[in-house]
């Protein structure tokens, strides 16, 4: 069912949404839950959204067994891009797509190229109706075919929406920092609305002498049924201690050593890790503990149960160039399930710190988690569910709506009708 977001200033229009990746759907990120939260508004009128392209070899290769025993997310990937290509992964709102291409060496037939995606697009865009009311572009920078797609297609209004500084992920003068700063800014040039989830981000592109909105990521509304424990999953039904837990990408920002402090100081807990380890494996040496439990990804629906199962949830979370330009989610998950949070002195959580126990060094998290054991559960309060209505997702889809409501009118200045549809180029 639509949910109304406020006064509706002009005809609905069409949302189109070009993520940076092929895990749409798995995790509930940001693009994800802000953009099923915007499309589900009167003020759009259909969204389609897009993977990543992917090469078929690429895909095969998901598919495959994992060398780490299903601790990455390839499996799950794999299962979720087929989801779209099959067109099995559409809903009453958003219709999701995949662009294959096939660069496998022995393919038979026409092939197709990586810079084909342009065509794909169009194709999808035609079969939807596309271009005959407004259309807003979304799109993540990092993205390499974003500027070309906006040149192609000029649709009325273009949002970039910034997760993080991708480029922390590489060295300072390095091929590939070079090549996202390319298309950063090539995007930002394009975009009418530039909107970051929080401040370090937001400093992060400050090169760029762009405006940039803070639109924060978000926790999902409250609900009475959401604060009932449900049966822990089978891994876990059979722990007798805590559960001091952890969902996440198992990356470089997780501190590894602080883990293997808390379960050597707190043997009579387990300490739960949910996340993939597809971006590094330093974390698998604490598998030498006996009270750790690397367990994998899991689906954001299936990750829940086991937070809803955790005693303390925490974020250990060095501090460094990617963890300062990244605002975690998995705080407002953990916030909005009801779970005592223990973090590491990480920047971008500003607004759940009355929910939160911050430490600074590795014995005051220990201590943390002590204390947050003894204390247990928050009882929910009048103002627990304020700050968890506050910082929501419908909230945010309004202040993202209410940004390109602005553009529209901005576009069709007074005394005239809107700018009409522009999404030129099939």
């Amino acid at each position: 069912m639509r949910r109304p977001v406020g006064p509706i200033e002009s005809e609905p229009f069409d949302l189109v949404v070009f993520w940076k990746q092929n895990d749409s759907g798995i995790y509930g990120r940001r693009s994800d839950l802000l953009v099923a939260e915007v499309a589900r508004s009167d003020s759009v009128a259909h969204t389609i959204q897009f993977d990543a392209p992917i090469s078929a070899s690429r895909l095969i290769q998901l598919s495959r067994p994992d060398p780490d025993g299903e601790r990455t997310h390839n499996r799950m990937v794999h299962e979720a891009t087929m989801r779209r290509v099959r067109g099995e992964a559409h809903d009453e709102h958003i219709s999701r797509y995949t662009f294959v291409y096939d660069d496998r060496p022995d393919a038979s037939g026409r092939w197709t190229r990586p810079d084909e995606f342009g065509d794909f697009v169009a194709e999808v865009l035609d079969r939807h109706r596309v271009g005959e009311r407004d259309v807003a572009f979304w799109v993540y920078p990092t993205l390499a075919d974003a500027p070309d797609l906006i040149d192609r297609f000029r649709p009325a209004v273009v949002v970039a929406d910034v997760v993080d500084d991708n480029r922390t992920w590489f060295a300072a003068g390095s091929e590939q920092h070079m090549r996202l700063t390319a298309n950063y800014a090539a995007t930002f040039a394009r975009s009418d609305v530039i909107i970051a989830n929080c401040g370090g981000v937001r400093d992060a592109m400050c090169e760029f002498d762009v405006d940039i909105e803070i639109i924060a990521n978000a926790c999902e509304p409250v609900r009475p049924a959401s604060r009932r424990r449900p049966k822990p999953p089978h891994e876990l039904a059979a722990v007798t201690g805590p559960i001091i837990g952890y969902v996440g990408n198992l990356s470089s920002r997780i501190d590894v050593a602080l883990i293997a402090h808390l379960a050597e100081a707190r043997p009579d807990c387990h300490v739960v890790l949910i996340g993939s380890t597809h971006a590094g494996h330093d974390v698998l040496e604490l598998t030498r503990f006996p009270n750790v439990a690397i367990l994998g990804p899991r689906r954001l629906d299936e990750a829940k149960r086991y937070i809803a199962a955790f005693d303390v949830a925490i974020i250990p979370h060095l501090d460094n160039d990617m963890t300062r330009a990244m605002q975690p989610l998995k705080a407002f998950v953990y916030c909005s399930m009801g779970v005592p949070v223990v973090s590491t002195s990480v920047a971008n959580i500003d607004g759940l710190s009355e929910l939160i126990v911050i430490a600074e060094t590795h014995d005051e998290f220990v201590e943390a988690v002590a204390a947050a054991l003894r204390r247990g559960r928050r009882r929910s309060s009048a103002r627990l569910r304020q700050i968890v209505d506050e910082n929501s997702w419908p909230v945010r889809a309004r202040q993202v709506l209410q940004l390109i409501e602005r553009i529209r009118q901005r576009a069709a200045g007074p005394g005239k009708g809107l700018s009409g549809p522009r999404c030129g180029g099939r």
